[in-house]
């Protein structure tokens, strides 16, 4: 019987019944991926009780599993889930398999990385929009402890998110409020094997060096259920932060300022007067979505950052390089930016920004930043690459008009330019086309576009 007194078949009720009918009347098609642990082999039986109310969705669900192949035996294991699956009445199983050099250290985090990579290529090409791991009470209170270990911010000891985006994917979580125990328990029950995975009893894994002091945790009082309320608290209060800084955004005015170019500026004295927790939190998304990275930066060199950017006495004071971006500060304004090319500093090697080629028809994301979507009358394919001051200084003879007076030069070095072959070059946002292209054959925009801010043509003032 469940740890917490209830019948067996109510644990496929309440709460986690209706965590799974969000997760199952919201698509069309979901995968579940299932190694044959107990926590995912009990998420695979939770939904085939609720498909057996619902038979149609023994065709909408995919089991996943993935063969890492990082031990003897795998593969048969995958066949064993492949054999619980249809066994409950699951007919989609696949599996996917990890292949390549696998590295010597670092294991289980690149495996994951592996692991989801595979699970939304998957999904991606098969039709499939969103997928549930089997996450539990017990992952929740280990990763928020590895997390507090580390000194994470609101945001690391708010813990895994029940529900979130992947791309255009959604990862579900239905399990993060059932304990381990509870789910083991429940499928002794019903009479249901799981499959033990050896590497969970390895301490050279930190996740299980954190597991196996579980019951010395226990006795100071960090349980289960007082980490995952401190997560719940933290995430709480993770979404009032978030709407803090959206707000403030909301009213700045002039003072906030976003550039299709892909640049910002930000008043600085606006920026100092708020809360250092809000300025990381306005920075941080603007660095994402304007460096090259594409992800968020580390939390400590942001903190460090901002608050040497606000403080009129570090040498940070003018700006700084952070995750692909450049940020400075000229005359009271704070711009950021892509770091430029070739500008990269006490780098081994000269930053450089990858060419891509793109076809008529295609929609390609380039340097983090932009999306180039070329219609399919484009007189062929081209490759796109950044601008660069060479190019930039062509310009400036040929097209002199055309340019955007006021903009920093190191911002219009990394636009994208397409070369097509034969025919020449286009800079869309500049509004340069070759005579045999038209402008609506070339789009061009900003990835991502923080805080809903409008883009619009500006001048940093300052730079």
């Amino acid at each position: 019987m469940p740890a917490d007194g209830a019948r067996p078949e109510d644990l496929a009720s309440g709460p986690l019944a209706a965590s799974l009918d969000h997760m199952l009347a919201r698509h069309a098609r979901i995968a579940l991926a299932v190694s044959g642990g107990s926590d995912s082999v009990a998420l695979m039986h939770l939904a085939g009780v609720r498909a057996r109310r619902d038979p149609s969705l023994f065709d909408s669900v995919t089991i996943i599993t993935v063969d890492h192949r990082l031990r003897t035996g795998s593969a048969a294991e995958a066949a064993e889930v492949r054999g619980m699956a249809k066994a409950i009445g699951f007919a989609r199983h696949v599996t996917l398999h990890w292949n390549g050099p696998h590295p010597d250290t670092g294991i289980q985090a690149a495996a994951r990385e592996a692991r989801y990579r595979l699970i939304c290529d998957y999904c991606t090409a098969n039709g499939i929009s969103a997928f549930a791991t089997a996450h539990t009470r017990d992952d929740q209170a280990e990763t928020v402890l590895m997390r507090l270990a580390r000194g994470s911010g609101i945001d690391g000891l708010a813990g895994m998110a029940e529900a979130r985006p992947v791309g255009k994917l959604v990862h579900y979580r239905p399990l993060l409020a059932q304990s381990r125990a509870d789910l083991r328990a429940w499928l002794l029950t019903i009479g249901a094997a799981w499959i033990d995975d050896p590497s969970n009893d390895n301490p050279a894994f930190e996740r299980i060096r954190w597991r196996q002091a579980r019951q010395a945790l226990e006795e100071l009082g960090l349980t289960d259920k007082a980490v995952t309320l401190t997560a719940n608290r933290a995430a709480r209060a993770k979404v009032a932060l978030e709407w803090a800084a959206k707000r403030e955004v909301d009213h700045a005015g002039g003072n906030v300022r976003m550039s299709p170019l892909g640049y910002a500026v930000l008043s600085g004295a606006w920026l100092t007067a708020l809360p250092p927790e809000l300025q990381v939190r306005i920075v941080s998304p603007l660095i994402q979505a304007l460096g090259g990275e594409g992800t968020l930066p580390p939390l400590s060199a942001l903190e460090h950052a901002c608050d040497g950017l606000c403080n009129s006495s570090s040498p940070l004071r003018r700006g700084f390089t952070l995750h692909g971006a450049a940020v400075r500060a000229v005359a009271g304004k704070i711009t950021i930016m892509r770091e430029p090319i070739g500008h990269r500093r006490k780098a081994p090697v000269p930053q450089t920004i990858a060419a891509l080629p793109v076809a008529p028809g295609t929609r390609s994301q380039w340097d983090s930043r932009f999306v180039v979507h070329l219609a399919l009358d484009a007189p062929g394919a081209a490759t796109i690459g950044p601008l660069g001051k060479d190019g930039l200084a062509r310009l400036r003879v040929t097209h002199a008009g055309l340019l955007r007076d006021g903009v920093p030069a190191r911002v219009l070095w990394s636009l994208p330019a397409l070369n097509f072959p034969n025919v020449g070059t286009a800079v869309p946002q500049l509004g340069i086309f070759p005579a045999a292209i038209s402008k609506g054959m070339v789009q061009v925009q900003l990835v991502r576009v923080p805080f809903s801010l409008a883009p619009a043509a500006l001048s940093p003032g300052g730079e």
